[in-house]
């Protein structure tokens, strides 16, 4: 999608110089054994070089797997291997479950645009928005206890309202007049484009979004204390003395390597994507979308910074 005053030169040279360099075509997915389920997306895009694609499911037997990705390049057939072992449970990564349900509720979404409501698919779609607080033309946030009721209803309007229409000069979504899913059944015009392209920003998530609700300065976690300072929170007990600032890529190998190894930073780091915290003595963790992203490349960082458990 283009809109009017763009420059067309820029995102088409983008997207050939993309499609250009195939890294994988036709490919596909197999977890075989372990009774996988409900997979987002359903099937895979074909892949470029510089892009990636995150995988989102369900599985009803753990136990070790062969993950195999196949497909094609240049006319030959590729075959890639990952042997898991799928455990019982795992409870440090609670994000995922809201990441799998944004796809769904997208997939399921995509499935009203292209066959009609129906009360099935309103009443699923309903359900998985309200548990994991997900904006839908259905619904919107309900977290707002300091609120009034017309206070209440203004917000959840205005975030329906942001599923399809972006924001207007006033900082406020405009009002399309549009309520439940009448926006899915647009086949042109604004409102089909914006609903298109929250649907495929719903099915492509891979970073959980806070609550659109209004805006909040100051958060206490634990016994910290956070300001919210352009879109990061920083931790108030930071002084600007401190020595070794580590960089850290959210999401990455090496973000999940530090939760493995300190727990306790779970709590800070679901404060959102970019945080600055204060860690042990002198030195700052920071996580945003750029920084160190392998798991090596931390682990010997925190060596160094002797923060690694002695063993």
């Amino acid at each position: 999608y283009i809109a009017p005053e763009t420059d067309l030169e820029v995102p088409i040279s983008r997207f050939f110089d993309k499609v250009s360099r195939p890294a994988l075509v036709n490919a596909k997915l197999e977890i075989p054994g372990v009774d996988a389920t409900e997979v987002f997306p359903p099937e895979l895009p074909d892949l470029f070089y510089g892009t990636d694609v995150s995988v989102f499911g369900k599985y009803r037997k753990p136990g070790h797997t062969t993950i195999t990705l196949t497909g094609t390049l240049a006319g030959q057939q590729k075959i890639y291997e990952f042997q898991k072992t799928m455990p019982e449970a795992e409870h440090g990564h609670t994000f995922v479950e809201k990441l799998w349900a944004t796809r769904k509720v997208a997939w399921l979404l995509d499935q009203v645009r292209m066959s009609g409501e129906n009360e099935e698919l309103k009443t699923e779609i309903t359900n998985l928005a309200k548990k994991y607080d997900i904006v839908t033309p259905y619904t919107s946030y309900l977290a707002m206890e300091d609120k009034s009721v017309d206070e209440q209803r203004m917000v959840q309007q205005d975030q329906r309202m942001r599923f399809y229409a972006p924001p207007i000069a006033e900082g406020r979504s405009q009002d399309l007049g549009l309520s439940g899913g009448s926006a899915l059944k647009a086949e042109s015009g604004a409102v089909a484009v914006q609903t298109a392209r929250r649907l495929s920003s719903m099915k492509s998530a891979d970073v959980v979004s806070a609550p659109n609700l209004p805006a909040v300065s100051e958060r206490t976690v634990g016994d910290k204390t956070f300001r919210l300072e352009n879109n990061v929170w920083v931790d108030s007990a930071i002084s600007g003395t401190e020595r070794n600032v580590v960089k850290v890529k959210t999401y990455s190998d090496a973000w999940f390597h530090l939760l493995d190894k300190f727990p306790e930073l779970r709590q800070f780091f679901e404060l959102g994507d970019c945080v600055r915290v204060g860690f042990k003595e002198n030195v700052i963790l920071e996580t945003s979308t750029e920084g160190i992203d392998s798991a090596d490349v931390i682990e010997e960082s925190l060596k160094k910074l002797q923060l690694t458990d002695k063993k």
